[in-house]
């Protein structure tokens, strides 16, 4: 897995939980 993949995976699971956070 490469930085800028890791990067996408981070932001994306970022927003998931914040939306599932309120």
């Amino acid at each position: 897995m490469n930085s800028m993949g890791s990067c996408c995976s981070v932001l994306i699971f970022l927003m998931v939980k914040g939306s599932y956070g309120n």
